[in-house]
């Protein structure tokens, strides 16, 4: 049989490796030990990117279900517990994996992602921020919405959203702190993340955990309580809403500057316009001043004019059917009254609607036929009182958001002097008795509204914040809009001051008209200049 020669340099006929083998080999250890203690030493100075590039470089990825395991808790949550997405700032690469992954997951629209990537931008530092619904201890979305359309579940934690139940008001995406509702306007509803629910109960990581090539995502278990004790130890990003107001239960580690800023901080981007929501709320509360003026104006012996409450009851029925134009399944309207205990959107629901029989029956000694005067004056007694609860509730409804542009007095100040103001010039100009008063009435309240109004313009001492940002848009983007407003309310001064210096009717006819308009662009303003809160986006 034929042999191998022995390659006597290399090793010898023991097969022991010969002297200059053996140097050879502590060459190569020694290099190789060098370069070891190298890659150690750089290791933190290594991007996301660079990190899953070496794995995969080195064949050191692991097989998929042991990769994914790790990444989710290894029992679901006990009684007080919940579970939580859980983000390492560190690993996030901005590469928008999960948002891919979350839209085909749940076979969303072109234009919608439940999951957005934003940057907090620092002196000397960048990080990228992943973020979906953090599924809070005390929702907003739940607390604001009319229809119930929202449920926490009291196994794990995960707010849902029931698309069937949904009208499509979108309240909820204004008292969402984080914006995570988002509007579908193809479906006339509003859907969010729900954590994959269904993969979490099969023993699989939501998409957008699976899918993270750095594993910046995870899903951990957190106490409901000690987040409550402690509201920081969830969301605690610069730039956001504090999570004291619905304790959201995303934890974000590795933030290495506390006092970095999202990049989007001073983008300029004015809201959606609502312009049926505008209408319905400038004629409701024309409606509910004319109603409470005219019961006024008769308390004094005044003459009274016979089509006030037909009047005001036509602004109501118009106002409340243009409002609905607003929902995206108009046909379930009926349901916004179910959320009453908890939204201002179905106490105003309410209110108003409640308002309209009564207004009716208050209307028909006028308008058609004579009831005993008892009824008449009870009826209108209540509507009297359930229209100002109405106009009530819609302060509150947006006071009771997270905009710091709403949410303060000045809403309700606006309102009710749009009230006052609205029901003095219509009662004016109908040139019955006390058309001067009416006149120098709507005069003092929309003076003192325009104060309100213009304050909102004004430049502000503070570098940042949502308000600066209101009066930013005012003067820049809006501007032309805002010029249009100004100026129209200017003509109705100057027309409800000549016809309460001359009292002729007929200017505060055209004093209305200048009115209405002033107020529907004022309305449609208070809309598109009111920054939303949000977490950090991109530029």
């Amino acid at each position: 049989m034929p042999t191998m020669p022995l390659e006597t340099e290399s090793v010898g006929a023991s097969g022991i490796a010969s002297p200059r083998r053996k140097a050879d080999l502590g060459a190569f250890a020694a290099d190789l030990e060098d370069q070891i203690a190298r890659s150690i030493e750089s290791a933190a100075d290594l991007t996301a990117v660079e990190r899953f590039s070496r794995w995969h470089e080195h064949g050191t990825v692991p097989a998929h279900e042991p990769f994914y395991r790790d990444l989710m808790p290894a029992s679901a949550p006990a009684p007080g517990f919940q579970y939580a997405f859980e983000v390492d700032l560190d690993k996030c690469s901005s590469c928008k994996a999960c948002v891919a992954a979350c839209h085909s997951q749940n076979g969303l629209d072109p234009a919608e992602s439940w999951r957005t990537v934003g940057t907090l931008v620092g002196k000397e530092s960048r990080a990228t921020v992943t973020s979906s619904c953090h599924h809070c201890v005390e929702p907003g979305c739940a607390s604001g919405c009319p229809t119930l359309a929202y449920e926490k579940d009291d196994l794990t934690g995960i707010v849902k959203h029931l698309d069937d139940q949904c009208m499509g008001c979108q309240y909820c995406t204004w008292t969402c702190p984080y914006d995570a509702p988002k509007w579908n306007e193809s479906l006339g509803i509003v859907r969010k993340c729900d954590m994959c629910h269904g993969r979490l109960a099969a023993g699989e990581a939501p998409a957008c955990v699976q899918s993270c090539p750095s594993r910046a995502i995870r899903i951990v278990v957190v106490d409901k309580d000690a987040l409550k004790a402690d509201p920081n130890a969830g969301t605690r990003l610069p730039g956001i809403v504090p999570p004291e107001r619905t304790l959201p239960t995303t934890a974000y580690l590795n933030l290495e500057d506390p006092a970095s800023s999202p990049a989007d901080r001073d983008v300029l981007r004015p809201e959606h316009a609502h312009a049926p929501l505008a209408v319905l709320l400038v004629l409701t509360q024309w409606a509910a001043g004319i109603w409470i003026l005219e019961i006024l104006r008769r308390a004094v012996g005044w003459q009274p004019w016979e089509w006030a409450r037909p009047c005001a009851g036509a602004l109501l029925l118009a106002g409340l059917g243009i409002g609905t134009l607003h929902l995206g399944r108009p046909l379930k309207a009926w349901k916004a009254f179910l959320g009453w205990r908890r939204s201002w959107f179905s106490r105003e629901v309410l209110a108003m609607g409640t308002a309209v029989p009564f207004v009716a029956v208050a209307s028909v000694p006028v308008a058609i036929a004579p009831i005993p005067e008892s009824v008449a004056t009870v009826a209108n007694g209540l509507a009297a009182a359930f229209l100002l609860a109405g106009v009530g509730c819609s302060a509150m409804l947006y006071m009771a958001t997270p905009r710091p542009a709403w949410a303060r007095a000045a809403t309700a100040w606006r309102f009710g002097l749009t009230t006052l103001g609205g029901g003095a010039v219509v009662l004016g100009a109908s040139g019955m008795q006390g058309l001067r008063w009416m006149g120098v009435a709507s005069i003092v309240a929309g003076v003192a509204k325009a104060i309100l109004v213009l304050s909102d313009r004004r430049p502000r001492s503070e570098p940042t914040g949502a308000l600066v940002l209101q009066a930013r848009l005012l003067r820049g983007p809006l501007a032309s809009q805002a010029r249009a407003q100004a100026v129209l309310f200017v003509f109705a001064v100057a027309a409800a001051a000549l016809g309460s210096w001359t009292g002729v009717a007929a200017w505060l006819v055209v004093a209305l008209v200048f009115r209405m308009a002033s107020d529907l662009v004022e309305r449609t303003l208070f809309f598109r200049s009111c920054p939303s809160t949000r977490m950090p986006g991109g530029v």
